[in-house]
């Protein structure tokens, strides 16, 4: 079964024009928001820093209440002709404004925008087309007005000697996989329910493209051909005009999800997650008779032994990651006999009491306090559920989606005792 994905594909491109052109800001649509004071010197304090652009690739961010302003950074070593545009997924209509700085050397702060753009040819994105000598350089993307929400992408075009190079293939290996124990699955569970803090998503051409990618990006990259090289599946099959993929990355406080997929193939959906050091944890290979290898460097006895449910652990891996900001809360109390005429609980709820009663023999009418969480998710909406009753122990996780196609529950007793319940509807 081939999973779909969802990837930022934005594009962002610019060509040559003349230097510090300042384009007026008070059109039909209204004065722009959060302008700089005197209009120049706007290093717009305290931006969402993304690191190093990274040329001929989608660079993800998304404007939110708490992320108005986003950076890039790079550096030329000589002249070049750079492209830079933005735009939006999913929303034609999201407004953006660009701004380009130079760092005069020696210099601790970037100072005042040297180029700025709108509306690209009265379209609401925005694209600045360069000829740029040596330097530092850092470009910033804010909404129009400070009201605007939602996803946008910028990409990176690079002609000249002065461009950007690209590194060398990470030294990586497949490692020989090992037992789920009860530690590896703690650390994989760890990566998989932490928040999510960014991302990235963008489709490339493997033989032009992949020495572009830096971090998990590449390693997912290097891995995903190594392993069906490994295997003698495809690569060389896929070949219709190139190996263009997919390659989509989940950030959270504790690792890194990535998911790799070639455009146009079916059951090549391959996941990694990576721990907070970047090693690798979990190869999940989504197809017909879905592959499930950990990679934790310990072998003993298995965690459970369910957790050969290769595609349940697939639509784990799919509903889990979030942010808190998408979760909404209920909570209340239940009791075990009261099931049958409540259908106002949320169904993983009810199914949490019911595994609740069986694991823990707790008295049927028992008052049991729930904490239910639900998230959106790509495929749906995830949720957490926290059940406790006094003198019985304490159910600390279960999870599922809204939908009740599959349900996972992650239990965690007081005793310190653990299980993984997997049933898929």
């Amino acid at each position: 079964m081939k999973r779909t994905l969802l990837f930022f594909s934005i594009v962002f491109a610019v060509c040559a024009c003349a230097d510090s052109e300042v384009t007026d800001t008070t059109t039909a649509k209204g004065e722009e928001s959060a302008l700089p004071e005197d209009a120049k010197d706007d290093s717009f304090r305290k931006p969402t820093e993304h690191g190093e652009l990274k040329f001929g690739l989608t660079n993800q961010g998304e404007l939110t209440a708490d992320e108005r302003f986003h950076t890039w950074t790079f550096t030329l070593t000589g002249g070049a002709n750079v492209t830079l545009r933005v735009e939006t997924f999913g929303d034609k209509n999201l407004d953006t404004v660009m701004y380009l700085y130079r760092r005069d050397p020696g210099a601790e702060t970037w100072g005042s925008y040297m180029k700025r753009n709108d509306d690209h040819e009265q379209n609401v994105w925005s694209q600045l087309d360069l000829h740029l000598d040596a330097g530092e350089y850092r470009v910033l993307v804010k909404g129009y007005k400070t009201k605007l929400r939602g996803s946008f992408g910028v990409k990176a075009e690079c002609a000249g000697t002065g461009c950007p190079t690209t590194g060398d293939a990470p030294d990586v290996e497949l490692p020989a996989s090992t037992s789920m124990t009860a530690e590896c699955f703690e650390r994989i569970n760890k990566v998989v329910t932490s928040e999510v803090v960014g991302g990235s998503g963008f489709s490339i051409m493997y033989e032009t493209d992949a020495e572009s990618l830096t971090g998990v990006e590449r390693k997912a990259v290097e891995l995903y051909k190594q392993y069906l090289d490994d295997i003698g599946c495809c690569w060389d099959e896929m070949d219709f005009e190139g190996h263009e993929l997919d390659v989509g990355v989940q950030q959270t406080e504790d690792g890194a999800i990535a998911v790799v997929d070639y455009v146009g193939g079916d059951e090549t959906t391959i996941t990694f997650l990576f721990d907070g050091q970047e090693n690798l944890l979990l190869l999940h290979h989504d197809e017909q008779s879905p592959t499930v290898d950990t990679f934790c460097g310990e072998d003993g006895a298995p965690f459970f032994e369910t957790f050969g449910n290769e595609d349940c652990i697939g639509r784990w891996l799919d509903y889990m990651p979030h942010s808190s900001d998408d979760a909404g809360e209920v909570s209340g109390t239940v009791r075990f006999d009261e099931l049958p005429g409540n259908d106002e609980l949320p169904k993983l709820v009810r199914a949490a009491v019911e595994t609740y009663e069986k694991a823990t023999g707790v008295a049927h009418d028992t008052d049991i306090a729930f904490e239910f969480v639900s998230w959106e998710a790509d495929f749906g909406t995830g949720a957490e559920v926290t059940l406790s009753a006094d003198g019985a122990a304490t159910l600390s996780y279960t999870m599922g989606n809204s939908d009740f196609d599959s349900l996972w529950i992650f239990m965690v007793t007081e005793d310190g005792s653990q299980r993984f319940l997997c049933q898929d509807d």
